[in-house]
């Protein structure tokens, strides 16, 4: 058992592509020592606290590593391992 914090959103379905599946979540510890992406999650003693936005702001890296990257591929790769997530 771990305490910490969970952060996410919800994405609809017309930004799916851009910004993953609907639900995306992150968590980190209370000691900030672990975290990372969570794919699935039980939980007690929880505080929900929401809030909406109605803007995506996205910055993009500006150097030539990124300018140079090759994406071909990347999509059907992340389908494949939500998909594989989704059922296990």
């Amino acid at each position: 058992n771990i305490e910490g914090n969970m952060i996410g959103f919800y994405t609809p379905l017309p930004l799916v592509d851009l910004c993953g599946p609907s639900l995306h979540f992150h968590f980190f510890d209370s000691e900030h020592k672990l975290g990372g992406h969570i794919v699935d999650f039980c939980f007690s003693g929880i505080t929900v606290e929401y809030q909406y936005k109605n803007t995506l702001n996205i910055q993009l890296p500006d150097n030539d590593d990124f300018h140079k990257s090759n994406l071909d591929g990347v999509k059907e790769q992340l389908d494949k391992i939500i998909s594989s997530l989704a059922n296990s």
